[in-house]
């Protein structure tokens, strides 16, 4: 008899769903192609080999552009296009084969004839690569990019669980955290970095088809924006009046001391994140503060995005490295060697060493390590679980 997780998880990725995961790293990489043409970064990779340093003091670009090219160059050299070498401790790049102009109207076409709901990430994409050569000659800031006036509804839309590209990660970490909170008698949750409310609407409607939503005290939905906030609170009023007495809007840092922000200790009986804590700037500090947090048997389920290695490189990225606190966060040459997300062994070490016990992994993959990527499973997702 198969497992339950495996038979929920096939359900989720599907065959469909990984096809048009293929085409949307595709298009990403389209608009890298388009990105590099563009801002002519492609006439200094053609001669010689030439650092990332380099590389911006010849586009004249400022500093903070560094993690934004970097991913850029490792994803064409992920793809085959740019080859990378090490001298000196100095990583260099050059192009070795012609980069091919953007094609991203026929892959679109693709994507949405496949699933229309793809149309969001599409969009967002889009919008970014319009304002990329500004971000990178210092015009405009990541923050501007991204967020400024209309960006907001986009964004909406992203997290949205009607776009299927990152709903996925909503539902995966909403089935974790009703299969594990329905083991205790009833109980308050704290949900870390909550955004538009894409998460805790699935976490409520997994909990109502389980019959478990009366189990439920306290819902404390946080995140560091109010703006955040209000969204997440007219979505939850909206859909799920039965427990709108019992949600808590909270301004929360998880950089921050939990209890200089009123959060008491052995309070809550789980904690639940999706794709937030992977930008912890000290991951072994916010998940001590939640651990603190949690009562003796409490429960920290995440669902995260996960690369399969170190130096796998994620079109996601294409986004979130515009961002300084993507990539300001305390990295280790042994323990977390790179920014953004991370392998499921480094999330499930860095669990055990914030003091979490009855680890438990919910994932897509077999977690090896040193499996090489697939174009039928190209994508990877991880719910897990540690309780105090």
């Amino acid at each position: 008899m198969k497992n339950r997780d495996d038979l929920f998880l096939k359900s989720i990725f599907t065959d469909n769903y990984y096809k048009i995961y293929n085409l949307h790293t595709l298009y990403t990489l389209n608009i890298i192609f388009s990105i590099i043409h563009k801002s002519r970064i492609i006439d200094h990779l053609k001669s010689n080999f030439i650092s990332c340093e380099e590389l911006i003091k010849r586009l004249n670009s400022p500093a903070h552009v560094k993690c934004s090219i970097n991913w850029m160059l490792d994803f064409l050299e992920q793809a085959g296009y740019v080859e990378k070498n090490v001298e000196n401790n100095n990583i260099l790049y050059k192009c070795e084969v012609d980069i091919p102009f953007s094609q991203t109207g026929q892959i679109a076409k693709e994507i949405l004839g496949l699933d229309k709901n793809w149309g969001p990430f599409l969009k967002l994409v889009d919008s970014i690569a319009a304002e990329y050569e500004s971000f990178l000659n210092g015009n405009k800031s990541g923050i501007e990019v991204l967020f400024y006036k209309e960006k907001m509804q986009l964004w909406n839309n992203y997290f949205n669980n009607n776009f299927s590209g990152y709903s996925v990660f909503n539902l995966c970490g909403a089935y974790g955290l009703s299969k594990w909170f329905s083991q205790k008698d009833r109980g308050n949750i704290l949900e870390l970095g909550g955004g538009t409310g894409g998460a805790v609407i699935q976490v409520l409607d997994a909990f109502k088809r389980a019959h478990i939503l009366d189990k439920v005290d306290k819902y404390v939905f946080s995140d560091v924006s109010p703006v955040f906030l209000r969204i997440g609170n007219r979505i939850i009023s909206e859909q799920f009046q039965e427990i709108e007495d019992k949600v808590e809007l909270k301004v929360l840092d998880f950089n921050k001391s939990f209890s200089a922000q009123k959060i008491q200790q052995e309070s809550f009986d789980a904690v639940y994140s999706v794709n937030a804590l992977h930008t912890s700037h000290d991951l072994i500090f916010s998940l001590k503060e939640i651990y603190t947090a949690l009562k003796e048997n409490g429960i920290l389920v995440i669902s995260e995005l996960i690369r399969m290695s170190d130096n796998h490189v994620l079109p996601q990225e294409i986004i979130f490295t515009l961002l300084d606190s993507y990539y300001n966060v305390k990295t280790d040459s042994l323990l977390r060697k790179t920014y953004g997300f991370l392998t499921p062994e480094t999330w499930r070490i860095f669990f055990e060493m914030a003091g979490f016990k009855n680890i438990e992994l919910i994932t897509n993959t077999d977690c090896d390590i040193g499996r090489s990527l697939s174009r039928i499973h190209p994508v990877f997702m991880l719910v897990i679980k540690g309780q105090k």
